[in-house]
């Protein structure tokens, strides 16, 4: 049977291994670490694709389904069941909806410059982007920190600009 070279995803190193061994895992021989080899194919066509092959989608290696990282890059393979499309992934980042304190914190300091509700929009947009922020730390993958840091900043800023509004004519027409 004929060899096979794949490269070790924790340290790089090339390792040749004969076709018999695809689909088993095996010791690096420079750094020791476990290597999943990918299985080939059964099927009578020759270069058709089972199932039980995923392809990385940063480089095209060829890897096992069962595998968690690239044996070629070494990068973190998404499955199927839990990956998301890169349509959505681009959703999200533009408008967080899975982070729905950061959104709805941002709309409300947008909101807050309309003067007549802006004083109890921007101190809701204050709070909310706050909410914002601990949730997109907890769940990185939910996104809208930029969201949430303008629902502090803009609605901070309309929700105390709006109070001084009212407080300074007022103090001032008690000092005169």
């Amino acid at each position: 049977m004929s060899n096979c070279s794949i490269k070790c995803p924790h340290c790089t190193a090339v390792q040749s291994v004969s076709q018999e061994m695809m689909g088993q895992t095996i010791r690096c021989g420079s750094c020791e670490n476990l290597i999943q080899i990918p299985g080939v194919s059964t099927g009578s066509s020759e270069g058709a694709v089972s199932s039980d092959v995923l392809f990385c989608y940063k480089c095209g290696q060829r890897n096992t389904a069962t595998s968690v990282s690239c044996l070629q890059c070494g990068v973190e393979l998404k499955h199927a069941a839990q990956a998301d499309s890169i349509e959505d992934t681009i959703i999200s980042r533009v408008v967080p909806y899975k982070n729905t304190q950061a959104l709805a914190a941002y709309y409300c300091a947008v909101f807050a410059l309309i003067p007549c509700v802006g004083i109890i929009l921007g101190y809701v947009a204050l709070v909310l982007g706050i909410l914002g922020l601990k949730y997109a730390k907890a769940h990185p993958e939910a996104h809208g920190k930029v969201h949430a840091w303008i629902g502090v900043i803009l609605g901070g800023l309309c929700g105390i600009g709006y109070t001084l509004l009212i407080l300074i004519p007022v103090v001032l027409a008690l000092l005169a």
